[in-house]
């Protein structure tokens, strides 16, 4: 199996490049990126890894190969796909701000509809070759794309319906409609995957949790949208780089899967534990929670995400961390790194 990972160098990205590594029935991990804000060439370190896995530095060397590429080159994308006879990818990169959509949304179209595009054609025509080999490709999607479900409602499932309330959920519904329509007309060996809130190290400093913790650092206001009801669904960053790694085995083509973790909290009962957390950690005398500040909500603000995992769990993915636990690492993360 030789692996694309687009988007490597991002949050999720990286993470995943790392564990796609670390198994053995992996060979070539080609790592697309080109080195936007989100994007940083140090969240991949193949020294760290050697070091903190007991990993031989030669050997992770000799089957990673970074490329920067903007996937929107149709061009490019066909001839590394080809040149390095990928049999498998996993797209993440995109325009992920929803704030940054509401400003610019024209970003978020070309990258996120336009570059999916390309890759899709890439790995489609080359994989046209050898029609019977065993390809796949993961669209990784959002649970955002099913707009807000409602306080009271049930989560959504593969089979929600596509209800996008942002710039950004509106580009990543084109871009999975556009791989749904390549499954239908093509038979095209790919999988559509929602993902709910993703938090963990390396994750840039304009969302949630590194923005708040940032804020205490520096002893500032953090600005919580509205009254801080919003109800979102949290997944842990390995959680979900397992899941994506696990479905390149155990996934289906032509089916969609909910990443979840069942773990729903309202944004101010998550600010308010993490700045619980930060006082603990840093045996602070003043109580965080005292800067929580209120501000106008965003336009077009959903309510509530949640994703029924279920379909997940039958193909036996399981999620190892216990949310308090893994939130309070990651804290402890976000405090160590330098501003």
């Amino acid at each position: 199996m030789n692996l694309l990972i687009t988007g490597g160098l991002g949050f999720i990205g990286s993470h995943v490049v790392e564990l796609a590594l670390l198994q053995d029935w992996v060979g070539k991990v080609v790592n697309v990126d080109s080195q936007t804000y989100a994007g940083l060439l140090g969240n991949v370190d193949l020294g760290a890894m050697a070091k903190l896995y007991g990993k031989d530095i030669q050997e992770l060397s000799n089957r990673y190969v970074y490329q920067n590429l903007d996937v929107t080159d149709d061009r490019r994308t066909a001839s590394l796909v080809r040149y390095h006879e990928i049999t498998h990818c996993i797209h993440l990169a995109a325009e992920t701000h929803v704030d940054r959509s509401i400003l610019g949304p024209w970003a978020f179209m070309d990258t996120n509809v336009m570059g999916t595009a390309s890759v899709s054609a890439a790995c489609r025509e080359y994989w046209q070759e050898t029609p019977d080999a065993p390809h796949r490709f993961i669209q990784v999607s959002t649970d955002e794309v099913f707009g807000s479900i409602g306080v009271s409602g049930g989560p959504f499932t593969e089979e929600s319906r596509y209800n996008p309330s942002s710039p950004y959920s509106a580009s990543k519904a084109g871009a999975d409609c556009l791989i749904m329509a390549l499954m239908k007309t093509y038979g095209f060996p790919a999988m559509i995957t929602y993902g709910c809130n993703t938090f963990g190290p390396r994750q840039n400093s304009e969302k949630l949790i590194p923005k708040v913790v940032e804020c205490l650092k520096k002893r500032e206001k953090i600005p919580i949208y509205g009254d801080g009801s919003q109800i979102r669904e949290w997944l842990h960053v390995d959680d979900h780089a397992t899941a994506l790694i696990h479905l390149l085995i155990k996934g289906e083509p032509m089916e969609r899967y909910c990443i979840g973790s069942a773990n729903d909290w309202t944004n101010i009962q998550l600010v308010r534990e993490i700045c619980d957390i930060y006082d603990k950690l840093t045996d602070s005398e003043e109580r965080s929670r005292g800067l929580i500040s209120f501000v106008d909500d965003r336009p077009g603000h959903d309510q509530r995400y949640g994703v029924d995992a279920t379909k997940l769990l039958s193909t036996g993915w399981r999620r190892a961390k216990e949310i308090r636990k893994a939130l309070e690492e990651t804290v402890r993360w976000y405090i160590r790194r330098k501003s």
